[in-house]
């Protein structure tokens, strides 16, 4: 009822709109399009919410900056948000797909589409993580299991005649904590496994001869989910224990190299005046997994909101106003913009060709045409040297002498000065020609913002509130 109520809805105040109608199951999922072209752009998330106990439940409340009750956050604020831009500033090539069975599964919305459509988005902006504006880069998988042990009954009196199941269990559960230490906070970046449910024994008064037991185990992108359950039944293998695989849903890892991350964080900062923090999550988005398991790169973002799933749940309606600013300028910037990205030893910046601009550490420098010429074929060989030859042609100066480059090389470095923190090196290769090289420091943003972004050993940028 829910979503044929949205797609009459949007149908009645955009009748332009295209639609189509998917089910799986009997859960719903409509997908709003426009330009009668596939979407690059598509933006998603679901409808349907946690359900209620019936004093849990409140309608919905709103101030002057505020909305709240059950399935504001989570997430009717951002799809109010969203089903406005397709109604109010629509863009061809952007489109919106909306599920509803996020909440008990997810196999029957965003990865039952996925399995319809013959094309695939080129980036998906899904607001269902990264509350407070801050973009998710790697939600932990989730791996359910049940376990079965099978021992001998006697009477309760006498536990040495019998082999209790349930005890084997337990003792199997202490293997695997020892082999799996608990982690200790959101930051402790290890896979946690969780005893979640025990059952057995059918008197208080026997040994119990049958026991069952689920566990919760969440792991980081980083592992994979049927070595883990390799490894978890080699370690209960002695004490006669069944592992049964009930659910998979894999980590999400977000494509930092990806030009659209670049992208989002410059427009981030020209909407909001700053970048989006990045962090890592335990929790686990199924549209997520499904997008990242198919390689379509994703964007996960909240407006600040928080309290999901509560009778006090609530979204920051000046945040989601930003939320929807910022989504509707980067899909334009993205669908319309000549731009490319390049990945950096200790960062990232964003070249912008039609603007013959660079946008490094929150700032941005606009190069003269012939300059811009050389620093970009200097930046495409980046850490490579460029022969004086192959400079002189980016030059168009290939029959003039060597001076013209010269030249343009002292003006260049003069350029390079100026930047904050001066990030790159121009160096001389003797007899050969020219290198540009990455001296910045580790971090993404400067002043400030300098302690918010971090990269550990292998390249990975994290935040320092992640």
């Amino acid at each position: 009822a829910c979503a044929e109520w949205t797609r009459a809805h949007v149908i009645k105040r955009k009748p332009r709109i295209d639609t189509q109608m998917f089910t799986s199951n009997g859960k719903p999922s409509i997908l709003f399009t426009t330009g009668n072209v596939p979407p690059r752009i598509l933006l998603c998330g679901h409808l349907d919410v946690v359900e209620a106990i019936h004093q849990d439940y409140t309608t919905s409340q709103t101030t002057e900056t505020q909305l709240s009750g059950r399935g504001t956050a989570d997430m009717k604020g951002p799809i109010a948000a969203m089903l406005d831009i397709m109604e109010y500033e629509p863009v061809t090539g952007m489109g919106l797909l909306l599920t509803t069975d996020e909440e008990v599964g997810g196999i029957d919305g965003v990865a039952h589409v996925l399995g319809q459509i013959p094309w695939r988005p080129e980036v998906v902006i899904l607001p269902d993580g990264g509350a407070n504006m801050q973009l998710v880069t790697e939600q932990k998988g989730l791996l359910h299991l049940r376990l079965e042990a099978f021992g001998t009954a006697a009477h309760g009196s006498r536990p040495w005649k019998g082999d209790s199941a349930i005890d084997r269990l337990y003792r199997g559960y202490q293997k695997l904590i020892r082999a799996y230490p608990q982690p200790t906070s959101e930051d402790d970046w290890r896979i946690s496994i969780m005893l979640s449910e025990l059952h057995g024994g059918l008197t208080p008064n026997s040994v119990p001869w049958m026991a069952e037991a689920s566990l919760d185990i969440r792991f980081p992108a980083t592992y994979n989910a049927g070595e883990i359950v390799k490894h978890i039944r080699k370690i209960v293998a002695q004490l006669a224990i069944t592992v049964h695989v009930v659910k998979v849903v894999p980590a999400m890892k977000m494509d930092s190299q990806n030009s659209s991350v670049a992208l989002l964080q410059q427009t981030a900062q020209s909407v909001a005046g700053t970048f989006l923090p990045l962090v890592r999550e335990v929790t686990i988005s199924p549209a997520a997994s499904a997008l990242s398991s198919s390689d379509i790169p994703t964007l996960m973002f909240q407006p600040q909101c928080g309290n999901w799933h509560e009778e006090s749940e609530w979204v920051d309606l000046v945040s989601l106003a930003k939320f929807r600013n910022l989504c509707v300028r980067f899909a334009k910037d993205y669908l319309n913009k000549d731009f490319h990205t390049k990945a950096m030893g200790n960062g990232k910046f964003v070249l912008d060709a039609s603007n013959r601009s660079i946008l490094i550490n929150a700032e941005e420098y606009i190069f003269p045409q012939k300059m811009w010429g050389v620093f970009s074929y200097l930046i495409e060989n980046l850490g490579k040297t460029c022969t004086r030859q192959s400079l002189l042609h980016v030059l168009n100066e290939d029959g003039k002498a060597k001076p013209a480059l010269e030249m343009m090389i002292s003006r260049l470095r003069q350029k390079l000065n100026g930047f904050t923190n001066k990030p790159f090196s121009l160096n001389t290769v003797w007899n050969i020609g020219y290198k540009l090289d990455y001296v910045g420091d580790h971090y993404l943003v400067s002043g400030p913002e300098k302690a918010k972004y971090f990269q550990d050993a292998e390249g990975k940028i994290y935040s320092s509130t992640a």
